[in-house]
């Protein structure tokens, strides 16, 4: 039996790239493969074709790309080698916020727009009383992380975020002390958004050096609150 389990796992692994089989090892184990096992990746076949209709991943010569391969998500940041992301909820709504920059979305839009079965499932102007419990839990959580946030920023002297950052802080004491108010279906998803694209870039702010470059340019360039927006600097296009 586990002679068949381990055949059916190398085929299951025989037709990823060597930078797929570092990413399922970083997703399963949480730690960057050992430099001694990139050499034995590089020996297996070339990968499977990428989806979408170019079939070829991201466009040939492209500095920036985020593109649907397989089960991940690669990415290549200014020109550098590809890696690949988890597909996740929060890789799926950093995938419409780069391929549409300078374009403000509510928390709720975006949530809507990438799953729509929620838009669905809810409407905007449902509402629900703010001092159900869980609402409470959730509100307190995602203040004391834009907080905390604030305070590093402040710290390293960047006052562009320190000023995105203030009208969210603002907003959630209000929800917080104002005991009668309402709470419109918008809160929920700035909480679902904002834990789903933090888990993206924690995951690359802990792998190598074009993750760690992506994650910087992520935490500059990506705006997460109440409006989610990323602002797209002169010649970073995402293809």
């Amino acid at each position: 039996m586990r002679e068949a389990l381990l055949g059916k796992l190398v085929l299951l692994l025989s037709g990823k790239t060597p930078e797929e089989l570092a990413a399922i090892y970083r997703f399963a184990t949480g730690q960057p493969l050992p430099e001694s096992q990139r050499g034995i990746a590089r020996t297996l076949p070339e990968p499977v074709l990428a989806d979408g209709p170019s079939q070829g991943g991201t466009v040939a010569g492209s500095r920036y790309g985020f593109r649907k391969k397989g089960d991940f998500w690669e990415v290549i940041f200014n020109g550098g080698q590809p890696f690949y992301l988890a597909d996740t909820l929060g890789a799926r709504y950093l995938d419409y916020l780069l391929h549409h920059p300078n374009v403000t979305n509510t928390a709720f839009k975006l949530e809507v727009l990438v799953t729509p079965e929620k838009g669905e499932a809810r409407a905007i102007e449902s509402v629900q009383p703010e001092s159900d419990p869980p609402a409470k839990r959730q509100y307190r959580e995602a203040l004391r992380l834009i907080q905390s946030e604030r305070r590093l920023a402040k710290k390293a002297g960047d006052e562009a975020r320190v000023r995105q950052l203030d009208p969210d802080i603002k907003k959630l004491n209000a929800l917080l002390n104002n005991r009668g108010g309402m709470a419109d279906t918008g809160e929920r998803a700035f909480d679902n958004v904002r834990k789903a694209l933090r888990v993206i870039l924690e995951q690359a702010r802990k792998g190598g050096a074009e993750e760690q470059a992506f994650a910087g340019h992520l935490r500059t360039h990506l705006s997460i609150g109440f409006k989610c927006l990323y602002t797209q600097g002169q010649g970073q296009v995402w293809r």
